[in-house]
């Protein structure tokens, strides 16, 4: 017997696709030689209701999103190191005097 992973059940229940919608311009880029994309506001987005076979019924979905709050989007901030000395020396100096860049 097969078993759903926590993760799949919560990625069906949260996201919009899993109703049947279709949402377009999620993101945008400033300029084409910038490569980072920037999350679009809603009402920047275009969302079609009901273009394919939902996975889960549209009044399930509501009650989940009633549960839980609004919708939203887990964005995790990226933590970029700079090394100016070499990797291990940042290690070593980390640890002797416990810095956090």
């Amino acid at each position: 017997m097969d078993k759903w992973n926590h993760s799949t059940v919560h990625t069906i229940l949260t996201q919009r696709e899993y109703v049947g919608d279709v949402i377009n311009f999620k993101t945008y880029s400033k300029s084409y030689k910038v490569k980072k994309h920037l999350e679009n506001s809603e009402e920047n987005m275009k969302i079609f209701l009901d273009v394919h076979k939902p996975i889960i019924d549209r009044d399930t979905w509501e009650k989940v999103q009633a549960k839980h709050g609004k919708t939203r989007k887990c964005t995790r901030k990226k933590r970029r190191t700079q090394y100016v000395f070499g990797a291990s020396k940042m290690r070593g100096l980390r640890r002797e005097f416990a810095i956090s860049f």
